[in-house]
């Protein structure tokens, strides 16, 4: 195994002084656009109340709250929510396309520089020197944690961004095919699978495809999809495409074409779990950034806890503590802590020698007295108890048991009440007084503490019912006294500590979710009394309540990441000419615009996104129905209906536009490539016409994306025409079809397919109608020309073949019609000398449909018929070698024919002439030699008393 197999797949820069840092400014030569300033960031998105705009809790009162107001019913009679759930996606801050609150530049202004600007870093993996050789276990979860480092150049980097010009400018859509998908196509094949299975399951059947009531009643479940159901299918969906894309990058050759799947794979990752109403978001922030930036690594944590002879001597003890704490994983930071045994450091323990294989594991000499350690027990036990208390823990991102779509689990999903913060805040700000007075006196404290400082205000549930200690008769020593400080710092939420400490602002982003939770404001009060509701009634709560209620707290998590997110923009901006650092601060910010930023590094991504967070409502789209349609409650109405009534209208804001324009530009590189698995013989756009169809106005889109597929071959052709007759796209299926048959016309001499595809497009195409009767009758006259079958059979094709062969195999009535009158002239030749009577019967048929449109002795122009009477002549012509074989039927049908040709006056006359390679007189004296083989059948006929 290699030695970088320990790397996770994505690092950031944790040197804050480095110019090829997230931290530092952009570059003189960038201009600024304002990104995560402190003018842009909007004051009415703050959901913390603090007098001090540098601390979350400062001048908060801890301790415990007593509920002013009396439980009442968390949900109606009708079983419907008494709270407001609204959409998820009206969580964050209302942000406009024009000027979003973290300086996302709208579609059209979104430039196409690379990632990394100059001066930033290239390399967003794990520095060589951390834990290379160690291994990361892949966990559940389907993310990565064992691949191989990568060491992008700034050659390597550019060609990235040139790979991914073609969906650098997401503006207006133009209905236009796109260019060629750079996905794999089994990704793509699974990824439409999901998709359509996801529509099936959340869209409400309809009455008419049922074939009877009693179907219709068994299927009443489909109907109308529960809640819970709801939920399930979409985190199904979300799990089962995150797997199928950590599987196709976990079979990568890390090619640089792989390079953007990747980057998508990181957004992905966080924004499919953030909004899944089941999943804690601190817990899912915690997973996300342990899956693509852990520290301390398993590998790292595993070491400092096996340490010899005790972790307890491990040099980077405190720091691994520090950085659990600080990301909130409490459950590892206890144990951890808990796994010390703090004799080892006593002057009065055996000597323990420095292991000799490097200076990695080399031991923490330090050593107290005997009276020092018992001091120090005390003070770790009470901060492993503060941490086993500690509200709203979730699962351990260490585990490969927690996943982003965990099983539901009341106990361990509750994020904590505000009176639970607040009693926990106030035993760990005590913890954190009573380490300051039992500390060496050579300890760096300022004089006047936070105890010393703290005067409680009874009006908000009293004080804490401590008191300052008297002179100690423990001390703790300074080192671990500052370590422990340190830590109750960031487990009070302190704003300060923990954005000075962070090692970037994703960190700060995640330890400032899990540790600075608003307790002491208007909203904290009414989330208290939700949550006393929910206490009240979760004994006789069924699944679909249940699931409310983990929507609503997602509403509310979603607000404070929002909130804090406002916090990081104003103490660690992140760079703004970092195009993957503004998608997941778009993110988290809960700004619309992230999906054109998505839409960069990978379409397939971006769109599949869109159609998950559509049906989940946490992103607008311009098909988001209203609550009665998607539930399924029709009352019998049609969307016309709904449109009249303006139930079901369509959500046309510009935010709604860009989501679906992200499916349609999807849908239209599908339609650009050529095949997606040409073994398998699936073509791009067979795969495309799905994400379109799901859009609005997807039916007319693909109509239109339909015709301008590059028609290469008969196969597709055959595909595509299937397909329309199928789908109902009947202009679109004829203009295919007249497409191709003008392709064959200028190419090939293959009539059969040429009047096959004509035939297909005269439906709905006057110029193909007109073109087939034309094609027809050019081999007719070719035929007379010759006075032979053109083309003879040893070269007639095989469509054609088949047609003269096996009238009734053609399924068109048009072609058959028009085919018929040619058919008979070719049996008239291969007959003529073999059986001359059944011939010349063949040959009399085409007379009468040529005399057809002349009847009467009037030439109607309009009148449809497959043999034009401009050949009449040239088939009389062929008719004087065997008119002797005429029988009295056929010659009185000839020459009643023969009788209109001749009323119709010279304007038929000099038609005739000019489609033949004859004169007047030679007409004439065709038609005077016809009539004079019709008299001497008569006359025989006579003689023998047929008349």
């Amino acid at each position: 195994m290699s030695s970088n197999s320990g790397a996770p797949l994505f690092q950031f820069n944790n040197n804050r002084n480095s110019k090829e840092s997230l931290f530092a400014p952009p570059a003189s030569n960038v201009t600024s656009n304002g990104l995560f300033s402190a003018q842009s960031t909007p004051e009415s998105n703050r959901f913390l109340d603090s007098p001090d705009s540098r601390s979350l809790f400062a001048g908060a009162t801890p301790g415990a709250k007593s509920g002013s107001k009396a439980a009442g019913s968390l949900f109606s009679a009708g079983g419907k929510p008494t709270f407001n759930l609204g959409p998820m996606a009206s969580a964050g801050p209302s942000s406009s396309l024009q000027t979003s609150s973290f300086g996302l530049p709208p579609p059209k202004a979104i430039g196409t520089t690379g990632m990394f600007g100059e001066g930033e870093s290239t390399e967003i993996y794990e520095d060589d020197s951390r834990d290379e050789d160690m291994e990361q276990d892949e966990d559940e979860s389907g993310m990565y944690g064992d691949e191989e480092e990568e060491d992008y150049t700034e050659e390597e980097s550019s060609v990235m961004e040139e790979s991914s010009q073609p969906g650098n400018k997401p503006g207006p859509y133009d209905e236009m095919i796109g260019p060629p998908a750079t996905e794999p196509g089994a990704l793509i094949i699974k990824a439409e699978e999901l998709m359509e299975e996801l529509e099936r399951l959340m869209s409400p059947s309809r009455d008419d495809e049922y074939d009877s009531d009693e179907d219709m009643d068994f299927d009443m479940d489909r109907r109308a999809p529960s809640l819970e159901r709801q939920q399930e299918y979409l985190g199904k969906a979300s799990k089962d495409f995150l797997t199928a894309l950590h599987a196709q990058l976990s079979k990568s050759t890390k090619a640089k074409a792989d390079r953007n799947l990747r980057y998508a794979y990181y957004i992905a990752s966080l924004i499919l779990p953030l909004h899944h109403a089941t999943s804690n978001t601190t817990e899912v922030l915690r997973k996300w950034i342990f899956t693509h930036h852990p520290e301390p690594s398993r590998s790292h944590l595993t070491s400092v806890r096996g340490t010899h002879p005790n972790s307890a001597l491990s040099v980077d003890f405190w720091d691994v503590v520090y950085r659990l704490t600080i990301r909130g994983e409490v459950q590892e930071a206890a144990e951890v802590l808990r796994s010390a045994n703090w004799d080892f450091l006593s002057e009065d323990a055996p000597p323990i020698s420095q292991p000799a294989f490097g200076a990695a594991q080399k031991l923490n000499d330090k050593r107290y007295p005997q009276a020092e350690i018992e001091s120090i027990k005390t003070a770790v036990a009470t901060a492993i108890s503060l941490l086993e208390r500690c509200p709203g823990q979730g699962r351990s991102a260490y585990q490969p048991s927690s996943q982003f779509f965990p099983m539901a689990q009341p106990a361990v999903d509750h994020p904590g009440t505000p009176a639970d913060w607040r009693i926990w805040r106030g035993e760990v700000l005590k913890a954190s007084e009573e380490i300051k007075g039992i500390a060496m006196e050579d300890d760096d404290d300022p004089e006047e503490t936070y105890y010393d400082a703290y005067n409680p205000q009874t009006g908000r549930g009293g004080s804490f019912g401590f008191a300052r200690a008297s002179k100690p008769k423990m001390k703790v020593p300074s080192a671990i006294s500052r370590h422990l400080r340190a830590m109750y710092d960031v487990m009070r939420g302190d704003q300060d500590a923990i954005t000075s400490t962070a090692d970037n602002w994703q960190e700060a982003t995640v330890s400032l979710m899990m540790w600075a939770k608003d307790a002491d404001s208007a909203a904290a009060d009414e989330e208290e009394e939700f949550e006393d509701n929910v206490a009240h009634h979760s004994q006789n709560m069924n699944p679909g309540e249940y699931y409310s209620v983990m929507m609503h707290r997602k509403k509310r998590q979603l607000a404070q990441l929002s909130a804090v997110m406002d916090i990081i923009a104003e103490e660690i901006p992140p760079n703004p000419t970092d195009r993957l650092e503004t998608a997941i601060c778009g993110v988290l910010a809960n700004d619309p615009l992230y999906i054109a930023e998505l839409e960069k590094y990978s379409s397939l991504v971006a769109a599949t996104i869109v159609e998950i967070g559509g049906w989940a409502g946490w992103i607008k789209r311009e098909t988001t129905p209203k609550d009665n349609i998607a539930n399924g409650n029709n009352m019998g109405l049609d969307e016309d209906d709904f449109a009249i009534l303006g139930m079901g209208a369509v959500d046309n804001t510009a935010e709604g536009k860009l989501a679906e324009d992200a499916i349609r530009r999807w849908g239209s590189r599908l339609f650009g490539t050529e095949w997606i698995d040409e073994d398998a013989e699936v073509e791009g756009w067979e795969i495309g016409i799905g994400p379109i169809a799901r859009t609005k106005d997807g039916r007319r889109l693909n109509a239109k994306l339909l015709e301008q597929i590059p028609l290469t071959s008969t196969r597709r052709v055959e595909k595509l025409l299937t397909h329309t007759t199928e789908a109902k796209y009947h202009s679109t299926h004829s203009a295919i079809a007249f497409n191709w048959a003008n392709h064959l016309i200028s190419t090939t001499d293959n009539h059969g397919e040429i009047l096959h595809f004509l035939s297909l497009a005269a439906a709905k195409n006057d110029e193909a109608r007109r073109l087939l009767h034309d094609t027809v009758t050019t081999l007719l006259q070719r035929s007379l020309l010759s006075s032979s079958a053109y083309p003879p059979d040893e070269i007639l094709d095989p469509r054609l073949q088949l047609l003269l062969s096996s009238p009734t195999e053609c399924k068109s009535e048009l072609l058959r019609f028009e085919l018929s009158g040619y058919a008979a002239l070719r049996t008239f030749y291969t007959l003529r000398s073999s059986a001359p009577e059944t011939a010349v019967k063949a040959l009399t048929a085409v007379i009468k449909s040529a005399g057809e449109p002349i009847d009467g002795g009037v030439w109607d122009k309009e009148w449809e018929s497959p043999v034009e009477p401009t050949v009449l002549p040239q088939v009389l012509k062929e008719l004087l070698s065997c008119v002797d074989a005429l029988g009295i039927r056929e010659a009185m049908d000839v020459a009643k024919v023969l009788t209109d040709f001749e009323a119709c006056g010279d304007g038929l006359r000099k038609a005739c002439i000019d489609q033949g390679d004859g004169d007047s007189k030679e007409v004439e004296k065709i038609v005077r030699s016809v009539r004079e083989g019709l008299c001497k059948v008569f006359a025989r006929a006579w003689k023998r008393g047929g008349c």
